[in-house]
């Protein structure tokens, strides 16, 4: 058992992880899982935009990178242009000198692409989007057209307020949803159709305020009615109410969710896999949110990837280890925002299209064999690359991730603060930067309609108040629309808090030890011990839903 250098808790480098750290060459780290994705997580801003200046064009843009902090943002378009060299940023290695401090100072100077937007239409508020069109405030978005305020929306339309939402259409506040139509205030399901205030369902239709069921139709509460019953019961619901809403939500998880035994964990289709949130996938340990992967260990939000260990979000990508956004890629070792067609990197910063065998580099496309982008031959680089890392390893540098001083970002606008929250006064205790949003008074207060059918379209012109948080918030045209087709009230917080609100009801990312409530088998799971839920082990789980 090793001591975690910034927690001082006690954790474990296994044999399994052993291997994985001499296949990359790695040393052992001296972070506990935890604090590791702590570090790395610091460094990825997915939902806070700032207004800025394009560097290249002078056109005003939007950008994850708060103002005032030095840095230079290019538009997309302008960053992925040839009207630019990063090469021009180049510098010589100083060996009297730490690497990180020589990293920061190139991350600070060479240009930052503003949001991670690409080849997508219409998606200009958007953030590590995709082939996508006609989307607004979503992150991690893939293949998607008409969705607003979602986070991972894939090969989805017409969606708003939800979460990992997948070839699904007309959905709203559903969360971990798959092949869907018509389903709201939903979680867990998949293959279902006009489905509401439901959880853990597949293959339902017509169901209301239900837990558990497969295959069912006109179910109200959990129990079968016939179809006039069924629309009868859903015609006695004054849905479009914000106040009858909000007493149906309470109701359903009062009355359903807490009488129903749940799954100690969200595990489908996949082999050998430990953690949660895990969908078709083999070899997966101590890991969440990951669908179609192989080989994981101490990961987060992986799609379509293999042989990773130590990442965070990745896409189509094979061998990466420490490290934060990567797609496309292969053989990529801590590094910061590498795509499409990268391979063998390390300590690299936003680069992209084909950059290989370089190190310490920022902001790079199409080149190869670069230290702080620097150009060098073959076997000038690879024998300056192994100089760099010895002295990396005399100063205790190497294998670890870039210190926290490096991350442009605000500590509270990152995905850091969704998951390790610390206060103001901890974050810049510690040196780190935190952003506080300036908040103009208004004059006149606008008192959103308890019922859809009241709201005028007036409302469009409002600034609106967040009812938890006091943040103000505006709605868009196509976004009054949805409710209205849908006959759903206007949602009373801002878009920030209701995507806090979705991380709430998924749980943590963090396992306890349990007993199955059935059967008393020991269970690893995100439901922490206090928690009221009636946790059970699988096969405890099968004979309750079959």
């Amino acid at each position: 058992m090793k001591s975690c250098a910034e927690c001082r808790q006690n954790f474990e480098i296994t044999e399994a992880d052993r291997k994985v750290l001499q296949k990359f060459n790695a040393p052992e780290p001296q972070l506990c899982p935890d604090c590791r994705m702590q570090r790395r997580v610091a460094f990825r801003n997915e939902t806070n935009f700032h207004k800025a200046t394009c560097a290249l064009t002078g056109k005003a843009i939007l950008t994850s990178y708060p103002a005032g902090r030095g840095y230079k943002i290019m538009s997309s378009e302008a960053w992925y242009s040839d009207q630019w060299d990063p090469l021009e940023y180049g510098r010589d290695f100083d060996f009297n000198r730490p690497f990180f401090e020589q990293m920061g100072e190139l991350i600070k100077a060479a240009p930052h692409i503003n949001l991670m937007n690409n080849k997508s239409e219409n998606c200009d508020y958007c953030n590590f989007c995709l082939y996508s069109r006609n989307c607004y405030l979503c992150t991690r978005v893939v293949n998607a057209e008409h969705c607003y305020y979602t986070y991972l929306p894939l090969d989805a339309q017409h969606c708003v307020d939800c979460y990992y939402i997948r070839k699904s259409q007309h959905c709203y506040q559903a969360i971990d949803c798959s092949e869907c139509y018509n389903v709201t205030f939903s979680q867990r399901l998949q293959t279902c159709r006009n489905v509401s205030f439901s959880m853990d369902c597949i293959g339902c239709e017509d169901c209301f305020g239900c837990v558990g069921l497969r295959h069912k139709k006109n179910h109200f509460f959990n129990q079968p009615l016939s179809p006039e019953a069924y629309r009868d019961a859903l015609q006695k619901l004054d849905l479009g109410s914000s106040a009858f809403t909000q007493k149906i939500r309470e109701r359903f998880y009062q009355q359903e969710v807490l009488k129903r035994p749940l799954k100690y964990a969200v595990i489908e289709n996949s082999e050998n896999a430990h953690g949660n949130y895990i969908f078709s996938s083999r070899n997966i340990t101590n890991s969440f949110d990951v669908s179609d992967c192989e080989d994981v260990r101490h990961s987060w939000g992986l799609i379509t990837s293999k042989d990773m260990m130590d990442v965070y979000a990745s896409h189509d990508a094979e061998e990466a280890y420490n490290t934060v956004s990567v797609t496309e890629c292969r053989l990529i070792r801590t590094s910061y925002a590498t795509f499409t067609g990268c391979y063998d990197l390390e300590y690299c910063f936003e680069v992209a299209n084909n950059v290989k065998n370089c190190f310490g580099c920022v902001g790079l496309k199409h080149k190869q064999f670069c230290i702080l982008n620097k150009q060098y031959s073959e076997v000038e680089y690879h024998a300056l690359r192994a100089k760099i890392i010895e002295h990396m390893r005399a100063t205790g540098e190497y294998g670890e991730y870039f210190p926290l001083s490096l991350s442009p970002f605000a500590y509270n606008e990152t995905v850091a603060q969704e998951y390790f929250p610390l206060s103001r006064q901890d974050v810049e205790r510690s040196g780190f930067f935190w952003f506080e949003e300036a908040r103009e008074a208004k004059a006149k207060t606008y008192t959103i309609p308890d019922h859809i059918r009241e709201v005028k379209d007036d409302i469009l012109e409002a600034v609106l108040t967040c009812s938890k948080t006091g943040r103000p918030y505006r709605l868009i045209p196509q976004e009054l629309k949805f409710y209205r087709e849908h006959n759903l009230p206007i949602p009373r917080l801002c878009p920030a808090e209701r995507h806090l609100e979705r991380l709430r009801l998924r749980g943590p990312r963090k396992l306890w030890d349990r007993s199955c409530q059935k059967c008393a088998a020991t269970i690893q799971t995100m439901y922490a011990p206090d928690r009221p839920e009636q946790v059970v082990c699988e096969a405890c789980y099968l004979k309750e839903v079959y």
